[in-house]
């Protein structure tokens, strides 16, 4: 890590280079934990989705190649062959347990306009009247 105030992040741009760019402000607000989870569930998150930064660089050095992988390929194929299978069952959960007024919308690339930098591709929005989860298979 860099002793200036920006972090920089390794940028491959051949097999052989790296590229030091910097993170202006790689900070990013958390989210508060919803207060009805269960204390299994908060234990899950928050011991899952946290990573620092040296983690964050190894993930994205070793998923670079990915497409390459036929796993990968079947993988994508699998869930773009059962994402509309996958909508409908969690509609049906929703209306065998009573809740009202859901909706599944097919959703694209979603970027946070103050960290453009910050994008998510979740297969499906969910409209609840009571709240805002995102869906994926």
């Amino acid at each position: 890590m860099e002793s200036s105030d920006h972090k920089r992040a390794s940028v491959s741009t051949s097999m052989d280079t790296l590229v030091k760019v910097p993170l202006h402000d790689s900070s990013v607000n958390e989210v508060s934990v919803p207060k009805n989870l269960s204390e299994e569930a908060k234990l899950l998150l928050n011991s899952t989705v946290k990573v620092n930064f040296d983690q964050a660089a190894a993930i994205e050095s070793s998923t670079r190649e990915q497409s390459e992988s036929i796993d990968w390929l079947n993988s994508l194929n699998y869930g773009c062959d059962n994402e509309d299978i996958v909508a409908g069952y969690y509609l049906q959960y929703q209306e065998r347990h009573r809740h009202q007024g859901i909706k599944v919308f097919p959703c694209g690339l979603i970027v946070n306009p103050k960290y453009s930098w910050l994008g998510a591709s979740p297969d499906r929005i969910v409209y609840d009247p009571t709240s805002y989860p995102i869906m994926e298979d």
